[in-house]
């Protein structure tokens, strides 16, 4: 596997040690051949050395892993982009606004797929079902399962690629696997550090994707794949929790008006999965809640956040959550950690219209206030028990930082977010975000993913 060396200097050891013999030095952007990983020594709470051709090792923190697909046959490398961004006039996706288009567009990609070469056409959904169809007609009959990935923010426009091509490799070598194909859903997440507005666009982005009726082009097809013994699955990561609740809830709780729309959805995905959800854990409670936009926008609206219209859209709804996942922590802090508050229960108090549903599942809600009949499922959990591997195909681990173990205890104990630090993230490049980007590819999860998928 390729990697790129992301330190400015790095030293190659005889064996996974900072005290073992220095064999190479290494600067930026120094390509190198990683053929395994093992534990080592703990560098800035990473214990993870990858080992080199050469039979030597680098701490995994100073590399960065190239997903390459390449080497996997045609049938598992060909997938789909759905594209909920404007495009040019020759058909490539538009990256520098962050208006979503009145339209969606359509291309099938081949991994490893380069953003340049992205030519997407208008989405006709007879068309588009029937293209996916005759694509899997000759795929063997236990890979029946199809998804629709959502994915999360991202600092800077792209169309978020490499995460696509992290899930199908991750996914497709799996000896158990049973995904046809993957229909990543590229939209306009970014923005900049500061969540004053993405939060309020993002949810309008939901909401006129619903207004457009565009979950009719998947009902269609999901009707046309159950024809052939196939099933649609929706997967949705980190920060598009926020657009999915717009687009659960398209016209509620505008300028105040608490009112609800009768607007019901018909059953479209047999599986539903929220991987590490960027979002209120209030979504779960009865009835939802409208909230305040505590960083108003022009229009100064409120939306209201509930996720119970899942179980219209899904037969069944689970729910990947980690108390240790530091980035969403730093997300949340946003919201609720920046007042000027110094007792623990006026803190506590804040949070209680905020607490992030990626590290807090249910906690904090009382059994009686959770809506029934989702699967709340502790990653924490199913690493703990999760099968021995090569580390390289679960780069998740617990996080072993001491001081941010404790840092975020804090945060679930008296909601104190004085010592999350968005700094830390862009320090530990390599261990908080991976911690949280790899948490739906990780080995354990892939497990129970698959697992899931076999439910009646």
């Amino acid at each position: 596997m390729r990697g790129i060396v992301i330190k400015t200097s790095v030293t190659e050891r005889q064996k996974p040690s900072v005290n073992s013999m220095v064999t190479a030095a290494y600067n930026f952007g120094k390509i190198v051949n990683v053929t395994g990983s093992v534990f080592g020594d703990l560098v800035d709470g990473e214990d993870i050395w990858y080992k080199l051709d050469n039979g030597f090792y680098l701490w995994s923190g100073s590399v960065e892993l190239d997903v390459n697909c390449s080497f996997l046959p045609e049938d598992q490398r060909d997938h789909y982009l759905i594209s909920y961004r404007q495009r040019h006039p020759d058909g490539r996706p538009n990256l520098d606004t962050k208006e979503p288009p009145k339209e969606l567009y359509f291309v099938p990609v081949r991994l490893p797929a380069d953003t340049e070469s992205i030519r997407a056409d208008v989405l006709n959904p007879i068309t588009f079902a029937e293209s996916i169809r005759q694509a899997v007609s000759k795929l063997d009959d236990h890979r029946k399962h199809f998804f629709v990935y959502i994915h999360g923010y991202q600092l800077f426009s792209s169309l978020k690629l490499d995460l696509l091509s992290s899930f199908v490799l991750n996914y497709m070598t799996h000896p158990e696997n049973s995904i046809a194909k993957v229909l990543f859903l590229a939209w306009p997440g970014q923005g900049g550090p500061s969540r004053k507005t993405v939060d309020d666009r993002s949810v309008k982005a939901g909401q006129q994707f619903t207004g457009l009726g565009f979950f009719s082009y998947f009902e269609h097809l999901a009707k046309e794949i159950e024809k052939e013994g196939r099933t649609l699955n929706l997967l949705v990561h980190s920060f598009g929790h926020q657009l999915l609740n717009g687009m659960l809830n398209p016209g509620d709780c505008v300028s105040g008006n608490t009112s609800k729309t009768e607007k019901r959805f018909n059953r479209i995905f047999k599986n539903i999965f929220l991987m590490a959800p960027d979002i209120t854990h209030l979504t779960l409670q009865m009835d939802g809640k409208c909230l305040p936009n505590y960083f108003q926008d022009n229009d100064g609206l409120n939306f209201h956040y509930q996720f119970s219209r899942l179980k219209e859209l899904g037969e069944h709804v689970h729910v990947f959550h980690d108390k240790y996942d530091y980035l969403l922590y730093s997300s949340t802090k946003k919201f609720v950690g920046k007042r000027n508050l110094r007792r623990a229960k006026d803190k506590l108090a804040v949070t209680q219209d905020y607490r992030n549903l990626g590290n807090y599942g249910t906690g904090k809600l009382t059994e009686d206030m959770i809506e029934p009949d989702f699967n709340l499922v502790n990653v924490e959990d199913l690493v703990n028990r999760g099968a021995p591997g090569d580390l390289l195909d679960f780069p998740f681990q617990n996080i072993k930082d001491r001081k941010a173990g404790q840092l975020i205890d804090r945060v679930w104990d008296f909601a104190d977010y004085d010592g999350i630090n968005a700094k830390q993230i862009i320090f530990n490049a390599g261990r908080f975000p991976n911690h949280h980007r790899y948490l739906f590819t990780c080995r354990p999860v892939v497990e129970e993913v698959l697992r899931l998928l076999k439910q009646p």
